[in-house]
């Protein structure tokens, strides 16, 4: 079993679709930044939310707003320009909110 946990901030509002069999989902990137002595590092991390809490976390989060999450990495692959690229984003499953939601 694979488990990724991570805090962090948003880097934008939360995009919300619905698929064609209206399943909703929600979109978003989360900043994760980490430290050692004086180097610091900021990864980017492609997040996926369905259904209520992908409804929740667009009526609530917005960029800048601190959360914290637990997932499960789902790789991928597209091509481009004949080259096989490869992609992963976090499918979450458990979000807590760090700083007060929207009104």
């Amino acid at each position: 079993m694979q488990n990724f946990i991570a805090v962090g901030r948003l880097t934008k509002d939360p995009e919300l679709d619905y698929t064609s069999n209206g399943i909703a989902k929600c979109t978003f990137t989360l900043a994760v930044e980490s430290k050692k002595g004086t180097f610091k590092k900021t990864d980017f991390i492609p997040l996926v939310l369905w259904r209520q809490m992908a409804e929740n976390a667009s009526q609530y989060l917005v960029k800048g707003q601190r959360v914290g999450i637990e997932g499960k990495v789902r790789t991928s692959a597209y091509k481009v320009n004949g080259k096989t690229v490869p992609g992963f984003e976090i499918e979450v499953y458990e979000i807590d909110f760090y700083d007060a939601p929207k009104k």
